[in-house]
């Protein structure tokens, strides 16, 4: 799938899209603006389901071990997204 090759390559980017940002709040906002930067094709819809999927291995990775803010819920505390398992 088109969006997994994205998903991964952004995630393997990480250290240096995401560099000097250890707060899951503000690398989604940094994630989302990489993406339409540099992937301004996608739509809306497939920009945030690449985003909740580069999210989702950098979890996975404890990329936000710092941030205590983390929650079940790949956006943070408080959110109602999407199960991102299904991603």
């Amino acid at each position: 799938m088109y969006l997994d090759t994205i998903i991964n390559e952004v995630a393997d980017e990480a250290d240096d899209v995401l560099s000097g940002i250890s707060v899951r709040k503000d690398a989604r906002t940094t994630l989302s603006e990489h993406i339409q930067a540099n992937h301004a094709e996608l739509p809306p819809d497939d920009r945030l389901i690449v985003v909740r999927g580069i999210m989702k291995i950098l979890d996975n990775e404890d990329f936000f071990s710092a941030d205590l803010t983390k929650t079940d819920s790949v956006w943070g505390e408080g959110s109602n997204d999407a199960d991102p398992e299904k991603i």
